[in-house]
């Protein structure tokens, strides 16, 4: 089985990486190939490509605050929290590998009103 883990904890890094260290590890234990997102605003060229997108067999997004799903778009995706991930790893595991659900792409009618209209963000300055 081949997973993609992405991880997100905006109010510290610590548990982003070491929710992707020990899934990772577990996955990996279990004989399934791995890749990782750690999402940090500062490195964004750290995302996973869209090719280990497609490669993936689902998605595990383990979370404590938004995540963009759009890219993820008619893959199986499961999501949680650092909390529920890591208190039983293989449990965890087990259980998001059978509860992962596609996740449904995104039309401009799925977006608010405000989303649909274009935005011009203009700045001009004289001397």
């Amino acid at each position: 089985m081949n997973i993609a883990i992405v991880t997100a904890c905006p109010n510290g890094q610590v548990s982003s990486v070491l929710s992707a260290r020990l899934l990772a590890a577990a996955a990996q234990r279990r004989g399934w190939k791995t890749c990782v997102e750690v999402q940090d605003a500062e490195h964004p060229e750290r995302q996973l490509t869209p090719a280990q997108v497609a490669d993936a067999d689902w998605m595990l997004v383990v979370s404590t605050g938004p995540v963009d799903l759009a890219r993820f778009a008619g893959k199986r995706l499961y999501q949680s929290t650092p909390a529920q991930a890591l208190a039983d790893r293989d449990g965890f595991l087990d259980e998001a590998a059978t509860r992962a659900q596609v996740q449904p792409a995104l039309s401009t009618r799925d977006l608010p009103p405000a989303a649909k209209v274009a935005r011009i963000v203009a700045v001009t300055a004289c001397p």
